[in-house]
């Protein structure tokens, strides 16, 4: 699930990427360590979409300072770095 148009995911840009505990090998999706893996993200400035206010995605992580999707596609479209 996405609220994110085709082509505007932070994910399209290589500036998110989703995680998942494991334990033996096997990934546990309702791990009761989602919230200290978001608090671990959050200490190095991600975003973290546990935080999210339309719905939770406590895999996800993003990263992009000061940068919309608008300014992101227009800077894809002119070849230019997207983290200044």
């Amino acid at each position: 699930m996405t609220n994110a148009k085709a082509g505007d995911s932070w994910h399209n840009f290589g500036l998110a990427f989703d995680v998942v505990p494991l334990v033996n090998g096997k990934a546990i999706w309702d791990s009761p360590f989602w919230n200290k893996i978001g608090t671990l993200g959050k200490q190095i400035d991600l975003i973290w979409g546990g935080d999210f206010k339309t719905f939770k995605d406590k895999p996800h992580f993003e990263f992009h300072p000061n940068l919309t999707s608008a300014e992101a596609n227009q800077r894809k479209a002119n070849n230019q770095s997207l983290i200044v």
